[in-house]
Order: C-alpha cells, then structure tokens, then sequence
C-alpha cells in the first residue's frame, strides 16, 4: 500500500513541443521493485502510515533539453492516507553525457476507483549548468505489479533554466 506511493512518485517524460520556453513531455517508465522499503503505522485511524523507500527507475529514449537520461535512484519519504498521500523524493540521475544530475520530487497522489493518479514537480538542484534549475510539473497514470513493480503513463511539461 504505502509502498505504491513512492513508485509513484517517479515520473518520466520525453520533450514533445516547445511553448513559450515550455517543453511539453509524453511518456511511460518503468520502476522495479523497492531494494529498500520500511512502513510505521501512525496507529490514529486505518491506513495512515508514513513510508520510505529506494527504487531503480530506467528508460529508453528519454531527453531533457537535449541530454539523454538514463537511469536514476530515487529515495522517497511519504504519508500515506489510503485516499491520498503526500510524498518527496530525491534522485540520482544518470545521463549519457556522463554528468550525475540530483533532482528533488514533490506532490500527492490520490487513489479512485482502484487506479492510482500522481501530481508532482520536479527541480533538479544540482548538476552541470544545462539542467541546474529545470522546473516540471506534470500528472501521471501509474498501474503496479504484483512483484511491487511500477510503470506509469506521464503527461505534462518542465522548463529549462535561462
């Protein structure tokens, strides 16, 4: 259960058009299952927990302002609810120009109807000066396997620094 909301909370995205500095992203990724993962229950009403995990996230073809990522480790922490759950996450992200980039997730998830659907933000707070300073924001679909696996179908849009 609070598992699911850190696997959410990795969202990936390949540039589809560019609109006034805004690149728009459409894409899916792919997480396996946490390497590490703990959960505390709050014990103040059923399904309260807060959660922290790591998770190995890859993908083909991804690009951000030109720079292919990857791979990336992301830990999370998050509260979860049942019906919603606030996470944040920080990143190691890997990319073919060799450069290690660190980014910062933010947001919430909700669950209805069974589906689970993921509003986050991303800033990238350290790396060379192509990203340093890249702002997303976006809403992924993501669907879970029953190994703890993730893959999440992600639209939304980021912009570069100036």
């Amino acid at each position: 259960m609070t598992i699911r909301i850190m696997l959410a909370s990795l969202i990936v995205f390949v540039p589809a058009t560019s609109v006034y500095g805004q690149m728009k992203v459409s894409s899916t990724q792919h997480c396996a299952k946490p390497t590490q993962a703990y959960n505390i229950n709050v014990g103040d009403r059923p399904g309260h927990a807060f959660a922290i995990s790591q998770m190995e996230c890859t993908w083909t073809n991804l690009k951000l302002g030109g720079v292919d990522i990857k791979s990336e480790t992301s830990t999370c922490f998050a509260e979860d609810d049942r019906e919603r759950s606030l996470f944040n996450c920080y990143s190691a992200i890997s990319a073919s120009d060799s450069a290690k980039y660190f980014g910062r997730w933010q947001g919430a998830f909700t669950q209805k109807d069974g589906k689970y659907v993921d509003t986050a933000t991303l800033s990238i707070v350290e790396g060379p000066s192509s990203l340093k300073g890249l702002k997303g924001k976006w809403t992924c679909k993501t669907s879970y396997g029953a190994d703890g696996s993730s893959d999440s179908q992600c639209e939304g849009e980021y912009k570069l620094p100036k």
